[in-house]
């Protein structure tokens, strides 16, 4: 649905919504305002549903939710009109309940690891967490090399977690 107003001044242009528009100013227009308004008003555009085509390229999406849409074509696979995304059969983006939402660093030894969870921007953020989260658990193991996520993700099920 589009909706034309105007107060021979201004011209306003509604596509599928009462409240968001583009406003033309039909004394004041340049040369690239009179051409989307062209665009816009042209019968054959304006029957061919192409304001609404310019609207959905222009609207405004998260750049976080397009990750999110793109990662998930690639965990998932996605047939569209005109190319196919594989399912990266790996199982990179699988959700996994243990390894969401934590973070998992290496220290060369247990004294730098507490040099930092001890101080600075470390120690505010779990002042801050404490505020926001009822429970939270936090955990740590030694290891003579840097473990790769499989590795991790078994010595992690491992351990006794510590609730604070």
């Amino acid at each position: 649905m589009y909706v034309v107003t105007s107060n021979f001044e201004k011209l306003r242009f509604y596509i599928h919504n009462a409240v968001e528009h583009v406003e033309f100013n039909l004394f004041k227009l340049t040369l690239d305002q009179f051409k989307l308004l062209w665009l816009f008003l042209q019968k054959d555009n304006l029957l061919g549903g192409i304001p609404a085509k310019v609207k959905e390229l222009d609207e405004y999406k998260p750049l976080y939710s397009r990750f999110q849409k793109y990662f998930g074509y690639m965990n998932d696979g996605f047939k569209g009109k005109n190319y196919e995304i594989h399912a990266y059969n790996g199982g990179l983006f699988k959700a996994d309940p243990l390894l969401d939402g934590l973070t998992i660093t290496a220290w060369k030894d247990e004294e730098s690891m507490l040099a930092f969870r001890n101080s600075g921007a470390h120690k505010e953020a779990m002042k801050d967490t404490r505020k926001v989260s009822h429970k939270y658990k936090t955990g740590h193991y030694e290891s003579d090399e840097i473990p790769n996520w499989t590795q991790a993700r078994q010595q992690l099920c491992k351990l006794d977690y510590r609730m604070l």
